[in-house]
């Protein structure tokens, strides 16, 4: 039979001579009437007074499969219908007596009885000029064969993988029926534009057990198989295609064929898909059934290398010569496929212990990471105390050496007073020494606990940095509040001056610090490390419902705020992201990755709508302008750029003037913007005019890096942290307008 034969196959296969591709016509639009089997049939002509043919798929020696319309149901359908040997239309006396229009007829109702999604089903049985016919869905689509050939690649053939499960599937339903098909090769597998998978082609099906003419006229067969001249199955035989037929079937052993045949035939298809050629091939049909009975079967990976081991493991055991060495079912091999592609073990494939630490990490890559984290965490942990506690150390050698200092000098003190009624002059002077050594000591105790202080905030310890900027000011000679206080003891030091200041500032900035620690934390798995400079990577929508996770990969994690639990996980980007956010009406959603790639999506059903290529591949802030549709986006590099989502036009706010952004602020009126630099520097700019506004400036003003605009956007306030001052610029002069201390005397803050 040959492999395109419609007489033999239950579903439309593409182009003409194979049928294994449906291709569109067009209906004429006066219908005739006229049998199926009449090869001048053609578009327009009316069978059975219920369909009109729009175009031929393709016919054969045995049959012939039109495109027609189903009149009554009004939909497109596929039918088949019998020819004679001469391929003439037959006779009535032909569809009683003839053994093809009982395999015909026998084809219909295997056919009929296997209702699954990879099978096609079959829609009507009838008879029109003495010549049967049948109708069935109708498919668009390739063969497997066709896909093998069209991407070659080992890559591209994997990507067929899940089809070849489905067609494990449907043996298996087919077989748990006692129905065997005989000829499963790529050609007789349809896979249609919308991910179907269909088996076709039940031509040469038989019920397991039954002996039917096909049977009878196997000897004869093998006989004629010798003098075709290609791997097709033999027109008008029961035998098979011989490069995947199993060795009992290429011997004639009926009684031997049975559902572990179909069982070889589908790992010889697996075996094309993993190294892009049957298992046995080339030259003379006889040639090919002498090697699939006699030859050893090469190994997979003895023809591509790199093929997944535990596949060419399934590809091997079904294509065992003895049959009792395959696999029981279809089912079997089926779940192997399936545990493959879902990343689990597969039941016949003996793994070593490397494979098996490999599949783990593959399967739990998150566990893995957070595992390493950890580890690193712990690492990094122990080589911070090792350094603090060798730092301790020294500061206790030090401190032993002050004691002895105070120790001498308590000794010089009792010579002192001994000899004080001969030498009382030089024991007040030596009692002033010794109290300036303890100011002294002190002060330098108080430097100490400052820079220990400085170490630990850039640490991020907040709370203990916070404790030693305290200790410092406590023990700080120069300090009004503290109780060791000499007055006049920081006259003619510069730095004793500051460092009252200095502690204070950076107590006040460790308090806010642990407040944002502790505050502001997400319920997020795994946890994030957010700082004051990171945390443009949350954006939660309008409504306050939805919170967008940036997380430096390729895609792009929303959660649900009322549960806690993510609600969207969104891939496309092909590097990983470097910002996204809402629009104003929550309803849009903008990404963009760090190859400067943008996709613009429909919110909440995540559909991607649009997708824009440019340079902007350094995005760390992007915010919506509050009153518009555009969105905000600030580059690593200083500039600036205004984004509409409707027209996705982008607009430069301002030319390149070399400035190294470290934070941005959008009033909530969108009005204005401030920028913070990485040199502290603070600029106010007008959206609407598109010019700076010149701010007032003091010059004991600190440098700062960030504040805020009031709810009404007609202020922005900012700490001085070395002055203790909270310092408030209003609209329109943009002047200080209000100060107020941060940290008064009695404690407590602003």
């Amino acid at each position: 039979m040959a492999a395109a034969d419609p007489a033999s196959a239950p579903t439309v296969s593409l182009p003409v001579a194979s049928a294994d591709t449906i291709d569109a016509g067009s209906a004429d639009s006066s219908p005739g009437t006229s049998s199926p089997a009449d090869p001048g049939a053609g578009p327009g002509a009316l069978i059975d007074a219920r369909y009109v043919v729009l175009g031929e798929i393709g016919h054969g020696g045995m049959g012939r499969v039109l495109r027609v319309r189903d009149q009554k149901i009004q939909r497109e359908v596929a039918l088949k219908c019998l020819l004679s040997e001469d391929g003439e239309p037959g006779s009535a006396r032909d569809a009683s007596t003839n053994t093809r229009t009982r395999r015909f007829l026998r084809e219909v109702q295997l056919s009929g009885q296997l209702e699954h999604p990879s099978i096609v089903p079959i829609h009507d049985l009838g008879e029109s000029g003495g010549n049967p016919y049948y109708t069935m869905r109708f498919i668009q689509g390739r063969s497997l064969a066709d896909a093998l050939r069209q991407d070659p690649t080992p890559a591209g053939r994997l990507r067929l993988l899940p089809h070849f499960g489905d067609i494990c599937n449907a043996m298996a339903f087919s077989h748990d029926r006692k129905i065997i098909h005989r000829d499963l090769k790529p050609a007789n597998v349809i896979l249609g534009e919308y991910g179907e998978t269909m088996v076709i082609d039940w031509g040469l099906a038989k019920v397991q057990g039954d002996v039917d003419d096909s049977d009878r006229r196997l000897a004869s067969e093998l006989r004629q198989i010798r003098e075709t001249d290609d791997s097709a199955t033999v027109f008008g035989t029961a035998l098979g295609t011989p490069a995947y037929m199993a060795p009992e079937q290429a011997l004639g052993r009926l009684d031997e064929i049975d559902h572990q045949s179909d069982i070889y035939s589908l790992g010889a298809i697996l075996y094309e898909l993993l190294t892009g050629v049957p298992p046995f091939s080339g030259g003379h049909p006889h040639r090919v059934m002498l090697r699939v009975v006699q030859e050893p079967l090469t190994p997979v990976r003895s023809r591509v290398p790199d093929a997944p081991a535990e596949l060419c493991a399934i590809a091997e055991k079904a294509l065992q010569k003895d049959k009792r060495l395959r696999y029981g079912s279809c089912s079997e091999m089926a779940r192997d496929v399936g545990s493959w592609l879902s990343g689990e073990k597969v039941s016949i494939y003996a793994y070593s212990n490397w494979e098996l630490v490999r599949r783990f990490i593959r399967r739990n890559r998150l566990v893995v990471s957070a595992a390493l984290i950890v580890l690193l965490a712990i690492v990094g942990t122990a080589v911070f105390m090792t350094r603090a506690w060798r730092q301790e150390s020294e500061a206790r050698t030090r401190a032993q050496v002050a004691g002895d200092r105070e120790n001498k000098a308590r000794r010089q003190e009792k010579v002192a007073r001994e000899e004080e009624k001969r030498q009382k002059e030089l024991a007040q002077d030596s009692l002033k020494r010794k109290i300036e050594e303890e100011r002294t000591s002190s002060y330098r105790l108080a430097e100490a606990h400052l820079a220990r202080a400085e170490h630990l905030f850039k640490e991020r310890f907040f709370l203990e940095a916070g404790l030693h900027a305290a200790a410092a000011m406590l023990h700080h000679p120069g300090n009004p509040s503290s109780p060791l206080v000499h007055p006049g003891f920081c006259d003619g030091k510069p730095g004793c001056l500051d460092l009252t200041a200095r502690a204070l500032g950076l107590y006040v900035m460790a308090r806010q610090s642990t407040h944002l620690s502790f505050e502001r934390r997400i319920p997020i798995d795994p946890p994030l490390n957010l700082d004051l400079y990171t945390r443009h990577r949350l954006h939660p929508s309008p409504d306050g419902k939805h919170l967008i996770l940036v997380s430096n990969e390729p895609s792009l994690r929303v959660w649900n705020t009322e549960t806690g639990l993510p609600s969207h996980k969104l891939a496309g980007h092909t590097a990983p992201i470097c910002q996204a956010t809402f629009d104003t009406t929550g309803t849009r959603l903008v990404s963009v990755d760090q190859n400067g790639e943008w996709i613009f999506r429909s919110f909440p059903d995540g559909r991607e709508t649009h997708r824009l290529p440019t340079d902007l591949d350094t995005v760390f802030f992007l915010e919506p302008l509050p009153g518009t549709a555009d969105l905000i986006a600030g580059l690593m590099d200083g500039r600036m750029v205004r984004i509409d989502t409707i027209s996705r036009t982008m607009v430069p706010l301002w030319p390149d003037l070399g400035l190294s952004l470290q934070d941005i602020v959008v009033s909530p009126t969108g009005a204005h913007i401030a920028i913070f630099d990485r040199r502290g520097v603070f600029r106010l700019y007008d959206v609407a005019s598109g010019r700076w506004i010149v701010t007032e400036r003091r010059r004991s003003e600190a440098p700062t890096s960030f504040g805020t605009f009031t709810a009404s956007g007609k202020s922005f306030v900012f700490p001085d942290a070395m002055a203790n001052r909270l310092l408030t610029y209003d609209a329109p002069r943009w002047k200080i307008g209000r100060e107020a201390v941060m940290l008064g005397s009695t404690g407590g803050e602003f």
